[in-house]
């Protein structure tokens, strides 16, 4: 289903971006940090997307990548949220674009929004086309003010978070596109599903992201536990649906895999 003429304005645009931030890695020296600038841009985006999709409907995507309606219009606010707008606030702040830049990359949103809603791929449903052109430029300016203030003592600890919450986040949607999980409260529905879910990636990722300042092999082994108690509650009260042995490495892994990305930038 990827190569569908609905699905050909999304790939142009990745491929569009992707360059964008291969430039950036091959221009910069301080590629660490942009990267973890491109990560808390895009916990930001995803943020801002949980209320506008997720919450309030405001919008909807029509990619075909997926067999389900509703799972290819959350791939599609991935793709969005993820790569394209992230990467584009990355580049901004990386190569120092003034303010008539990022206007012109605003435009740019607007014009794309307008281009595929011509298209079929994007429907408004309450959002406004302007919308998109405000909140982009506001967006590329805390981009540039995240870069700047990255030392701090909040904002370490904001991006250490963003960091675990991108990648526990993005798994997830990996594991319900491959049915190995699903969250169930009510109407049992994938727009409910994608409602608890990134929840449930918070409150993870704030627990993981207490144990990485403590580094403390107790209370890895604790949060471990905990996370595994946790994913057994609530599977006994049929809120949560999953295979065998998918969510305690999946933990395991990312509590452990980020030490080194994670690492204290050096002033």
């Amino acid at each position: 289903m990827i190569f569908n003429k609905k699905n050909y304005p999304f790939i142009i645009l990745v491929l569009i971006h992707l360059a964008m931030l291969g430039f950036i890695f091959l221009k910069k020296d301080n590629r660490k940090s942009y990267l973890l600038l491109l990560l808390s841009n895009t916990a930001l985006a995803y943020l801002f997307e949980y209320i506008v999709l997720n919450l309030f409907n405001m919008y909807t995507y029509y990619p075909k990548f997926l067999k389900h309606q509703y799972i290819n219009n959350v791939f599609g606010a991935i793709l969005s949220q993820a790569i394209i707008i992230p990467i584009t606030a990355t580049f901004i702040t990386a190569i120092k674009i003034k303010w008539k830049g990022k206007m012109a990359f605003s435009f740019y949103f607007f014009i794309i929004e307008k281009i595929f809603i011509k298209k079929h791929i994007f429907k408004l449903q309450t959002w406004k086309s302007h919308y998109t052109f405000l909140l982009t430029l506001l967006y590329f300016y805390i981009s540039d003010g995240w870069f700047k203030g990255r030392h701090s003592f909040i904002l370490q600890r904001i991006t250490k978070f963003f960091v675990y919450l991108v990648i526990h986040a993005n798994s997830l949607y990996g594991f319900a596109i491959k049915d190995l999980y699903r969250f169930r409260l009510k109407t049992g529905t994938w727009r409910e599903h994608f409602i608890i879910s990134p929840i449930y990636s918070i409150i993870v990722s704030l627990l993981f992201t207490i144990n990485h300042y403590k580094l403390n092999k107790r209370l890895t082994g604790f949060l471990i536990a905990l996370t595994y108690v946790l994913d057994q509650t609530l599977a006994r009260f049929g809120i949560l649906h999953f295979r065998k042995y998918v969510f305690l490495p999946l933990h395991i892994t990312i509590l452990l895999f980020p030490y080194i990305v994670l690492e204290e930038e050096k002033s």
